[in-house]
């Protein structure tokens, strides 16, 4: 079996290999999320990955974002995203 080198959230080689098998759910976890965020909320994502997630979320500037993250090359993807985040927002990417 090949070893396939991931960062942040993008698992094609898994689908596209036969590995995982996708199938919709009946919600959507982004916009549930989205209705309970209000400007001054404090927003924890465990397993960020490279922080796609994050750099979706409508008025972000108005949040406290923190995120976690143990794998190594997605934390310096996630460190980027935070910075961009940064510039209007207090957010902190913990490994």
């Amino acid at each position: 079996m090949q070893e396939e080198k991931a960062t942040g959230w993008d698992f094609t080689y898994l689908t596209n290999t036969g590995r995982m098998m996708e199938s919709p759910l009946p919600w959507n976890y982004f916009t549930v999320i989205c209705r309970y965020l209000k400007p001054g909320c404090t927003l924890l994502d465990l397993g960020t990955g490279g922080g796609e997630f994050l750099s979706l979320l409508p008025d972000k500037e108005q949040l406290r974002i923190y995120a976690t993250e143990g794998y190594l090359p997605n934390v310096r993807a996630g460190t980027k995203e935070a910075a961009l985040i940064r510039r209007n927002a207090y957010s902190r990417l913990y490994r």
